[in-house]
């Protein structure tokens, strides 16, 4: 109990006893974002309303009060240039990683923390208000050992959008590019889709990258949720619901561009000064 009550607030003791000074987590958003894109090329610096892709993303996490610092981790020097241009922090990261949980976590051996925060890069319409529900997601439940949002989809066929199956507890049961639940025998429905906000403790993090070789369904879906998922961890699934648009084509893009006109969020840094 006093574990899970000082993820919250910190609980010192006047007087000798078995209980050690515990205290609130050191939480750290990591922004993974690489150059290169099939479909994209170059698609963290692309322009959106008078700025850089990933300068809307990293100003927008800035604004979690529950961060205590956000690192974009990238393998491009154009892209580190840019973040620290406008005032963020930026490392260089191996050009080699697999994906972005190895990419953060070699963040996690320069930046000292006891709770990474994945954070995609095209997600230029962030709500900073949904890092939280997905850092609570992961505290609030001893035997978790990740957490991701989930937002409600009605889409078919979209294989960019990642679609999360859930059990009754609100846990991941599989990810699927593909349309799961199955509408064969049903009416069409609401599916699940994933908000790429994923957060990890650092020993789960470690454990990630040192100790689960790939799986089956992780290099069948190309989906590393299905990794955890088949080594037998549990993964959180907190519900939310956002206009947030991850920009994956073309069109994607454009439909950002307009929405970004009339963001609220936009208007609080669209005037950011360059270092």
């Amino acid at each position: 109990a006093f574990d899970k009550l000082s993820q919250k607030i910190k609980i010192e003791f006047i007087t000798s006893s078995i209980f050690k000074i515990k205290s609130k987590p050191k939480i750290i958003g990591v922004i993974p974002a690489r150059y290169a894109s099939t479909r994209l090329p170059g698609k963290p610096l692309i322009d959106i309303c008078g700025l850089p892709m990933i300068v809307h993303t990293m100003k927008r996490a800035m604004m979690s009060e529950i961060l205590d610092e956000v690192i974009v981790a990238t393998d491009d020097q154009r892209i580190f240039d840019i973040v620290k241009k406008y005032g963020g922090k930026a490392m260089m990261t191996d050009k080699n990683h697999v994906d972005g949980i190895c990419r953060m976590q070699e963040v996690s051996t320069k930046f000292n923390g006891d709770i990474f925060v994945s954070i995609n890069g095209d997600e230029p319409l962030l709500n900073h208000y949904d890092i939280e529900k997905s850092v609570h997601g992961l505290i609030n439940d001893l035997d978790i050992s990740a957490s991701m949002l989930v937002i409600p989809y009605t889409e078919r066929n979209n294989y960019s959008n990642i679609k999360v199956v859930l059990n009754h507890n609100s846990e991941v049961l599989y990810t699927s590019r593909s349309d799961i639940p199955s509408d064969a025998r049903v009416e069409k429905q609401v599916m699940w889709k994933g908000y790429y906000i994923v957060s990890f403790t650092k020993t789960f993090l470690d454990k990630y990258v040192y100790e689960l070789k790939d799986s089956p369904l992780n290099e069948r879906e190309s989906l590393n949720e299905n990794k955890i998922l088949e080594y037998g961890y549990k993964i959180k699934a907190v519900k939310t619901d956002t206009n947030a648009l991850s920009v994956d084509t073309p069109e994607d893009l454009e439909i950002v561009r307009e929405m970004m006109k009339k963001d609220k969020l936009f208007l609080l840094y669209k005037d950011c000064k360059i270092d």
